[in-house]
């Protein structure tokens, strides 16, 4: 994941590079004459701001999959030169998202992510242009998930005998504590665990930025309890050294 490409979405004529299609991972293109903007109550009411709501439709290049968008249109100029001491103003329409149909994938989740998991992540992935509190929480959801899914008890019997769900906090240090070898992966979710609460208090506003230090930190965690990252390369090593290069041994010359 480039957290740093998420960091600017606006776009004028064609969505950014880092937008990809949800199903395949193609490029997208906007079909500018499905794209409609209609000024609202609010934005009629900022008179010397145009900022119309905007709806239109994107599709993938490669599978054809439709994708619709909404969100909020801003205007702008710029200068631009055309000869010796001669100028120009360029005006221009700027396209702020908000929401998508089908979510947008801020990063890619493992295969074998179990279905639940994935879920939950999408829909913080729906959130995460418009409501950076409602997105924290969906991931602090998939936290939970993820726990659950890798044996970690959810429930204890309290001295009353009376069962009591277990806090997240509490979960996550429970999570393979004898393991050395998880450690920076505990430290990962308690992370994101903070940054999770964060959104959940009254009076505390998350930042985009934030969201992508949480989704940086959940893409390590997936890599590493889902992925087939490491055992892909810990295979490509091995060939590697068999062979003692990437050129097959028998073509190489005998090295002393």
């Amino acid at each position: 994941m480039k957290a740093k490409d998420w960091v600017f979405n606006d776009f004028t004529s064609q969505p950014p590079k880092h937008w990809r299609c949800p199903s395949c991972n193609g490029g997208l293109i906007l079909e500018a004459s499905k794209l409609q903007r209609e000024e609202t109550t609010e934005s009629k009411a900022t008179k010397h701001k145009y900022s119309p709501a905007y709806a239109g439709i994107i599709q993938c290049f490669s599978c054809k999959e439709v994708i619709a968008i909404t969100g909020v249109a801003s205007d702008g100029d710029y200068t631009n030169k055309i000869g010796d001491n001669e100028y120009e103003t360029i005006e221009y329409i700027s396209y702020s998202p908000r929401h998508f149909i089908p979510a947008l994938h801020l990063f890619e989740i493992p295969k074998a992510c179990p279905k639940e998991i994935r879920n939950e992540i999408i829909k913080a992935f729906g959130y995460y242009f418009g409501d950076t509190s409602a997105c924290a929480n969906r991931i602090r959801v998939a936290l939970e998930f993820i726990l659950t899914d890798q044996g970690v008890q959810k429930t204890v019997v309290n001295i009353k005998r009376k069962r009591e769900s277990i806090k997240l906090h509490a979960r996550i240090e429970m999570f393979k504590k004898d393991d050395k070898s998880f450690s920076k992966t505990r430290s990962k979710l308690l992370a994101i665990k903070w940054i999770g609460n964060d959104g959940s208090h009254v009076g505390k506003t998350l930042t985009q930025n934030d969201i992508l230090t949480a989704f940086d930190l959940l893409e390590y965690v997936l890599e590493n309890l889902y992925g087939d990252r490491e055992k892909r390369l810990t295979k490509v090593a091995s060939d590697v050294n068999k062979k003692r290069g990437i050129v097959a041994k028998r073509k190489r010359k005998k090295e002393f």
